[in-house]
């Protein structure tokens, strides 16, 4: 039987990567919670407007003592986490650079997707790293959020099952995954770095699916996974449903988080998991809607369907990847990605089972997974002041 992977680990320090982003943000206040001394790392620590939301929620509930400090480290900056990570015991690396999915923005050029996103994703992970090293003789757990991406490959047959075993072998930024592409590498590094697996005595990988939950932020909202549902409640077009999203809850990844924290060093040294609510399968546009629809208050969404202007219909989505598939001249005026269409109208699935009986989610007080309309309501709820 799993211990209770949410024991009290009073007196730990831990820092988190990214601590102002959505994971990271959430990454904090759990820790808090279970005991732990925070150390979290923003690329500016003096930067006030990206962490007064922390400060101010981490007071209101732990009360003005709460063990809570701030550092900058820069994931293109070599060195620059050196000073965060000294007397840590644990490091929760978040930190990673999105598109802009509020704008459906992405860098212009490949050249400049590299920079943009594979860089800081694959050059920051190794910065992190080699202070980890630095600081092996105190940190003893290294847990690395990585992502379903690195793990999904789009040119598996419908219907396949994804596992641990399975690795991103598909995604390059020139066939339009700059993404899948950069957390592939990114975590593959860590698992090529034998040093550093034998200089700390966890390391853990955890792969969530697009994360669903309350947000903290605007930027939260608008510039992460739970920008699906931001996009929603705005009343914008959405994607049509040959796209589907797996999803999991904050809460169930703050739980593997605390688990790859506590379980013992046998169990999950050396380990990725898979986090996903496989109860349901990934989820179209229109059954997303339909849930938000029941919980959101805006008058912009106004019927429990999707109105035919909110989505693309397949019938358009076709024409269009099959001009791109087929008119090379017209791929860049249409925006044309190969990745979308390769994963267009599949349906794949993921084996979560290892999360439960190697890592321990599900045991305890709050068994997870937790329900999609759960999921949903609470990212629902807290996005309303922010449209």
């Amino acid at each position: 039987m799993h211990k209770d992977c949410a024991k009290m680990m009073t007196g730990k320090k831990v820092a988190v990567t990214g601590a102002n982003g959505f994971v990271g943000a959430h990454c904090v206040l759990e820790l808090l919670q279970h005991g732990y001394i925070v150390v979290a790392v923003v690329r500016d620590a003096t930067n006030g407007n990206k962490t007064q939301f922390l400060v101010k929620e981490a007071t209101r509930r732990f009360g003005p003592d709460v063990k809570l400090s701030f550092a900058s480290g820069d994931l293109l900056e070599v060195g620059s986490y050196d000073t965060a990570f000294q007397e840590c015991w644990g490091v929760v690396h978040t930190a990673t650079v999105l598109p802009d999915y509020e704008h459906h923005a992405m860098p212009a050029t490949i050249e400049q997707q590299y920079e943009g996103i594979v860089k800081p994703a694959v050059d920051g992970t190794n910065n992190v790293v080699a202070s980890i090293k630095k600081h092996s003789k105190t940190i003893q757990r290294f847990v690395n959020m990585s992502s379903l991406a690195a793990i999904l490959s789009n040119n598996k047959p419908t219907g396949y099952k994804f596992t641990e075993d399975d690795w991103n072998t598909y995604s390059t930024v020139e066939n339009g995954d700059a993404y899948g592409y950069a957390k592939a590498k990114a975590e593959q590094s860590i698992w090529d770095d034998k040093e550093l697996c034998s200089m700390v005595d966890v390391v853990v990988s955890l792969n969530p699916s697009i994360i669903l939950g309350t947000v903290y932020t605007k930027a939260h909202a608008s510039l992460g996974s739970c920008t699906i549902i931001y996009n929603m409640m705005k009343g914008e077009k959405l994607m049509c449903d040959g796209i589907k999203f797996p999803l999991v809850h904050i809460r169930d990844v703050l739980q593997g988080v605390m688990c790859a924290l506590t379980q013992d060093t046998k169990v999950v040294n050396g380990k990725r998991f898979i986090l996903d609510n496989s109860s349901f399968p990934p989820m179209t546009m229109s059954e997303i809607y339909t849930h938000v629809q029941k919980h959101n208050t805006t008058t912009s969404m106004t019927t429990t369907t999707v109105p035919p202007e909110f989505i693309i219909s397949d019938s358009m989505f076709g024409v269009y990847l099959w001009i791109g598939r087929n008119i090379p001249f017209l791929r860049k005026s249409l925006k044309y990605n190969q990745s979308v269409d390769a994963y267009a109208w599949k349906d794949f699935y993921f084996d979560n089972t290892q999360s439960k009986t190697i890592l321990g989610l599900g045991s305890g007080e709050n068994a997870s997974y937790r329900s999609i309309d759960v999921m949903i309501k609470d990212t629902v709820d807290s996005i309303q002041p922010y449209l």
